[in-house]
């Protein structure tokens, strides 16, 4: 593993603990990788398959290369049964590409999402209340999961 803003190649497996918090698996499909585009000030921008762009401080730990098993979408199955082995559904008819007739909209990409370091939690405080009864803890309200 290496920091995204250290090394000269490119191409990058993008499955890397940004910050220590595993919060940054970004890439994990078969025979993909992540591409550095650019620095923009202290942070490093990477292109991630599906064309996002991520902004990451250079201390990030990436892997470089490309995942393995490229062939993955290649392999041919053989038939419709075991397709459904496989977990998928069978198809409903001929497949056809959307052609934009009825109005397709082509969507500029999203903003460059910056990963900052993760902030700290408050300390829970402990509340008892004195009244009738033996003394009961007192849940505060932020930070209430149910």
């Amino acid at each position: 593993t290496h920091a995204p803003g250290l090394v000269d190649d490119k191409n990058f497996n993008g499955t890397h603990d940004a910050y220590g918090t595993h919060t940054g698996d970004f890439i994990h499909g078969a025979g993909t990788k992540g591409t550095v585009m650019r620095k923009i000030g202290e942070k490093v921008v990477i292109q991630l398959p599906s064309k996002r762009e991520v902004a990451l401080d250079p201390e990030c730990m990436a892997v470089i290369g490309r995942l393995s098993n490229i062939d993955h979408g290649k392999q041919h199955v053989g038939s419709a049964q075991r397709r459904r082995w496989l977990g998928r559904r069978p198809a409903s008819g001929l497949w056809q590409r959307k052609d934009g007739y009825c109005g397709r909209k082509i969507r500029a990409l999203p903003p460059v999402k910056t990963l900052t370091l993760p902030k700290e939690k408050a300390p829970l405080i402990n509340f008892t209340l004195n009244g009738e009864g033996p003394p009961q803890p007192i849940i505060p309200a932020t930070d209430r999961v149910s």
